[in-house]
């Protein structure tokens, strides 16, 4: 029996796409494998969004070459993003990679594996002709309770340093009613809790029914029997509108977690970013949500260093972080990407300056967690036990609706139900807690 192993790198969607490669690789006779070196097939689903990510594939590559000398029938594939990106550039640089798939073309692996036991290399990264619809029936899903279900592919946005609408291809939206046949599946399987991804999942629009726009769709999934709590990722703040913030208040089942990235709090450089909207809108949109949703969880993505950007510009961003007072910020040095505006206009920011700012950001930031977090102790919170606690081996780990990471005593029984949880104790990333029975 051959065996298949699919190491992920990046988003949530991502980890979607691998979980229907695997579910591809299944379906014609592959079984998962327990290690590298176990596999008959190995394949690396990439990110590309930042240079970090794109050089954290090769350096996997380079480890896995020994393994191939090793084993020479073993199959190295690499899809995703940096296949997109660079195409016949990797079996250049990794001559010993067998399969380099796109973003719209790793769905056809099944086809293409024959060929590759041929001898053949292959390296495919059309994107012409392709669909949002995944493959029917074929996703090996990572849990048995909660699960993604994609609702569009692709971006329009095109902000000036962002790779993803070359690699990922222009916007594309499900059918709603192959999105709610879908959820509806799933809660028959006993799935507990959806989330709905996309690239900008808030500018979704059905194709066939032009009147059913995200706040409708998440209207129609909310009717849906069985599922208990519903997310949703990635928003965009320039199509985030006053009637989505009251949508997540008027629907119980919709998670008062909001992930909304800001990326810089300076409304000069989000017009260079191409974002579409100002910080003041921003900070609007933002006041919506507290208003219609108090106490939501709130995210976002921080970039430091984009061109031109100065240290009023950084105080800018510093300000909005005091403003908001986010519950996580996922922030990052800026790094050029092939193919967009921001590529050609000059990195102006030196290295130095980035990553001090980074800091004093990440500094803060964490300090604002704690605070954040501390708020919480004391209160009595729903918690979705999804596996074993990394700190104890005695204890358990779950979410909360505000999408917090509590940890508790428990066994194993609990994973994949709801428990009430009294907090006793914060700290930056997690919350930890004490069932109540």
């Amino acid at each position: 029996m051959k065996r298949y192993l699919i190491i992920t790198f990046g988003c949530q969607m991502n980890v979607h796409d691998s979980e229907v490669l695997g579910g591809i690789l299944s379906s014609i006779g592959f079984r998962p494998a327990s290690s590298e070196e176990e596999a008959d097939i190995i394949l690396l689903n990439t990110c590309s969004v930042r240079k970090k990510a794109v050089d954290k594939v090769f350096t996997k590559l380079g480890r896995l070459a020994k393994l191939k000398r090793k084993k020479p029938g073993l199959i190295l594939g690499v899809v995703g993003c940096t296949a997109q990106q660079l195409g016949e550039k990797i079996i250049k640089r990794a001559p010993y990679v067998d399969l380099v798939l796109g973003t719209e073309r790793e769905f056809g692996i099944a086809d293409l594996i024959p060929r590759v036991e041929q001898g053949e290399k292959v390296v495919d990264i059309t994107m012409a002709g392709f669909s949002p619809e995944p493959p029917t029936g074929c996703v090996r899903r990572g849990s048995d309770f909660q699960a993604y279900v994609t609702v569009s592919r692709g971006c329009n946005n095109f902000c000036s340093y962002c790779i993803v609408p070359y690699v990922r291809g222009r916007e594309r939206s499900r059918p709603a009613k192959s999105i709610l046949k879908e959820v509806r599946e799933l809660a028959e399987k006993g799935y507990k809790e959806v989330t709905l991804l996309g690239q900008n999942v808030n500018s979704y629009r059905d194709p066939d029914d032009a009147r059913i726009d995200f706040v409708r769709l998440l209207h129609l999934v909310h009717d849906v029997p069985g599922i208990s709590w519903i997310r949703f990722i990635t928003s965009h703040p320039k199509d985030f509108t006053r009637d989505l913030a009251k949508t997540m208040k008027e629907l119980p089942k919709v998670c008062s977690y909001l992930h909304l990235p800001i990326q810089s709090g300076s409304s000069r450089i989000l017009a260079l970013m191409n974002r579409g909207y100002t910080k003041e809108e921003y900070l609007e949109k933002i006041g919506w949500v507290k208003e219609e949703v108090p106490g939501v969880t709130l995210s976002s993505d921080m970039i430091v260093g984009f061109p031109g950007e100065t240290d009023e510009d950084f105080k800018e961003t510093m300000d909005v972080v005091e403003k908001v007072r986010f519950d996580v910020v996922f922030s990052f040095k800026y790094s050029p990407r092939p193919f967009t505006k921001a590529a050609e206009l000059p990195d102006s920011v030196p290295n130095e300056v980035k990553t001090a700012r980074l800091i004093a950001l990440q500094r803060r930031q964490r300090e604002i967690q704690i605070e954040r977090n501390k708020e919480l102790v004391g209160k009595e919170l729903t918690v979705l036990v999804d596996g074993v606690s990394k700190r104890d081996e005695k204890a358990v780990s779950g979410r909360t609706e505000g999408n917090k990471v509590v940890n508790f005593k428990g066994g194993r029984e609990l994973i994949g139900e709801f428990v009430r949880v009294k907090i006793i104790r914060a700290g930056p990333n997690s919350l930890y807690g004490e069932r109540l029975e």
